[in-house]
């Protein structure tokens, strides 16, 4: 299972990287762990790129996520992962290009070489849950998380209701269980696609021994 420690470092990523414009980062936890890459040109698919570390062992990992906005999942091939084992630790610039390496005909064809920069939006919780996003043009967005847990079975499921306007719009599934997750957190980072048409929500994945992951749910209007 995919998780991370929060001991992850940013300046690889942008060592790798360089050449690409700005790039906007998430953090959580006060360490950076997400780099968010940006949007294709043509503003229809997202990137993004996960790296972390296992406490204890430092057993680097890896994970990138090429979605497609409009029908919010990975495109065929898009979502890779590396890692090293406990024999054989590998380093984090060793799992990063690993996936790179995988998707570089993918993001070649799909105008992700370099992506283009994003517009980054903060928002502010009204409650555990609902959190409202103001952006250009002040616009707002309000994005509103349900979930289920069934902690008899070891697995809950997560809905997000988004709000532009008089817009509504349902992404993931109340009926959508994940194994082993204990809860769901909304992340207060949205990312916005340069046409302004496509949005990209930060979901944390908490697992009961304290591990998480990243999901993106991501819309176009």
């Amino acid at each position: 299972m995919f998780r991370f420690a929060i001991t992850a470092t940013a300046w690889f990523l942008w060592f790798v990287l360089a050449g690409s414009p700005a790039l906007t980062k998430a953090t959580t936890g006060g360490n950076l762990n997400i780099t968010m890459l940006g949007f294709s040109s043509d503003s229809e698919h997202f990137i993004m790129i996960a790296l972390g570390s296992d406490d204890g062992a430092g057993v680097a990992r890896a994970k990138i996520m090429i979605v497609d906005l409009a029908t919010n999942r990975c495109v065929p091939g898009g979502c890779q992962k590396a890692q090293g084992t406990w024999d054989a630790t590998r380093t984090e610039p060793d799992v990063i290009d690993e996936v790179l390496k995988k998707t570089w005909q993918l993001r070649q064809k799909l105008q992700l070489t370099p992506p283009q920069g994003s517009y980054y939006a903060k928002g502010h919780f009204e409650n555990n849950s609902t959190a409202i996003y103001n952006y250009y043009l002040h616009k707002k967005i309000r994005a509103q998380l349900l979930q289920k847990v069934e902690e008899n079975q070891h697995k809950a499921s997560m809905q997000l209701k988004v709000n532009i306007g008089n817009r509504e719009k349902t992404l993931d599934s109340l009926d959508n269980y994940r194994n082993f997750a204990l809860e769901y957190q909304l992340e207060d980072s949205l990312f916005i696609s340069p046409d302004g048409k496509g949005f990209v929500f930060l979901i944390k994945v908490i697992y009961p021994d304290g591990g998480y992951d990243f999901i993106v749910q991501t819309m176009k209007v």
